[in-house]
């Protein structure tokens, strides 16, 4: 688990446009980390989303792999779990049956790019297909009260720092677990009363 300081997230970065094939397996699609030696944001670890391909993975049987921890690293979880992970990026990243580690290793990576990566031109260019990724993975693994609370929270904060249109005409946050209001809840409400503009459907059901 060498840490190359000179390696930066720009070189490790796979971006929506780009795909990252595997002998096996086939395009894991883009949006990750790939390569070896990227510190993680603190600089006392690799990243934990990088994928590194010098490390072994194995295919699952039957669909079982170990279980991941709760803060998943992919250079530290098994050789069977980094099987699983690669076969659900190339299967689509949509399986419902998938470990949840498999979505938070693949989250963890999508957060870096937009809270560390700012820096870069095409980070900021990207964030359309970022946000609306997450948003997707949302639809899928948002019955889940921990993902729906990080996934949640992470845009939270993105939409209410820098979206300049006005929340209540954005997406409506999906169905989720807890069934909470979030932040952009709140805002999309508030922004829509001070504007005495009409709630659109999919946030009143959404809010309801």
């Amino acid at each position: 688990r060498e840490i190359d300081a000179s390696v930066t997230s720009d070189k490790c970065w796979v971006g929506p446009n780009r795909k990252v094939d595997v002998k096996g397996l086939g395009s894991l699609g883009g949006m990750l980390y790939y390569g070896q030696g990227l510190p993680s944001v603190e600089g006392s670890d690799i990243e934990p989303a990088l994928i590194n391909p010098q490390l072994p993975a194995v295919w699952p049987q039957n669909g079982s792999a170990d279980r991941m921890p709760y803060w998943p690293s992919y250079s530290r979880i098994s050789e069977a779990a980094r099987g699983e992970y690669l076969t659900w990026l190339a299967g689509g990243r949509k399986a419902s049956d998938v470990q949840l580690g498999c979505v938070f290793l693949y989250f963890y990576g999508l957060e870096r790019r937009v809270f560390a990566d700012k820096q870069y031109r095409e980070a900021a260019e990207e964030m359309p297909a970022l946000l609306a990724e997450v948003r997707r993975l949302l639809t899928v693994y948002g019955n889940n009260g921990s993902f729906y609370s990080y996934a949640n929270h992470f845009l939270d904060f993105i939409v209410a720092l820098g979206e300049k249109n006005r929340i209540y005409k954005l997406p409506a946050p999906p169905q989720g677990a807890y069934r909470l209001m979030t932040l952009r809840h709140k805002m999309a409400l508030g922004q829509a009363a001070v504007d005495d503009a009409p709630l659109p459907g999919s946030w009143a059901y959404s809010w309801v």
